[in-house]
């Protein structure tokens, strides 16, 4: 259990800290996967995913991002749920 928990630690510390994985990550893998179940499926699921990926995927990986960047502390992960992308933005996507 220590170990999974110590492995998937550094993978989501890697792929936060590198710019080209948090791209791929954020932006390049879901969304075509968003786009191909909207285009193939109907009711709630496309809806579903679309609100999962926009409020938690994306507050929880943003989030991280920010925490080891020492924007953010630990405590204020909330704020990403409520606007934080818009008010990070340059340390989100443009900043190293």
């Amino acid at each position: 259990m220590i170990v999974v928990s110590w492995f998937s630690k550094y993978i989501i510390t890697t792929i936060v800290k590198n710019l080209f994985l948090y791209y791929l990550v954020a932006f390049v893998i879901p969304v075509p996967v968003l786009v191909w179940i909207f285009k193939t499926q109907t009711g709630y699921l496309p809806t579903g995913l679309l609100f999962f990926y926009l409020i938690i995927y994306r507050g929880i990986l943003d989030s991280y991002r920010l925490i080891l960047k020492g924007v953010i502390a630990r405590n204020d992960i909330w704020k990403m749920f409520v606007g934080g992308h818009v008010y990070w933005f340059k340390e989100l996507y443009l900043k190293k």
